[in-house]
């Protein structure tokens, strides 16, 4: 919908049952990507992230990926993606490229929890929030 008002324009159609998590525009604002899932009749529903046009053309990539994912940003370049995805109680950022290389760790951190993450934009620093989620059960007898 444009900016000014006037009507809605369906830029693309997206894949998947599900997006779960945000849409996020390429630098030079041709492509959109976004995780989606996929439900099956398999026990674990099919994550993937999905790289379209913004001009409505078919998908440009489809990459299966871990579920649980954060993001995704987009690289300064446009040439790849970084995402969230926690592992054994530590959060990292992973990087998928779009020539469809195998995800790579960028961060490697063994503890705590990034909730986001944007570069410098000279791209030398890694500006991050993180810490840690906690939580207390707490026990109470003979309320009245």
């Amino acid at each position: 919908m444009p900016v000014e008002g006037g009507t809605a324009v369906t830029l693309a159609r997206t894949l998947g049952d599900s997006i779960i998590g945000r849409l996020s525009l390429s630098p030079d604002g041709r492509l959109l990507a976004y995780p989606y899932t996929e439900y099956t009749n398999q026990p674990e529903p099919g994550w993937h992230l999905a790289v379209i046009s913004s001009d409505g053309a078919a998908p440009v990539h489809v990459f299966k990926i871990p579920s649980g994912i954060g993001g995704p940003q987009w690289s300064r370049d446009g040439k790849s993606l970084q995402y969230l995805l926690t592992r054994n109680g530590a959060t990292n950022i992973w990087e998928q490229h779009l020539k469809g290389d195998n995800p790579r760790q960028v961060t490697h951190f063994n503890s705590g929890q990034i909730f986001d993450f944007s570069p410098s934009a000279d791209g030398g620093h890694l500006l991050l929030t993180r810490g840690e989620v906690s939580s207390d059960v707490v026990l109470i007898r003979n309320f009245r």
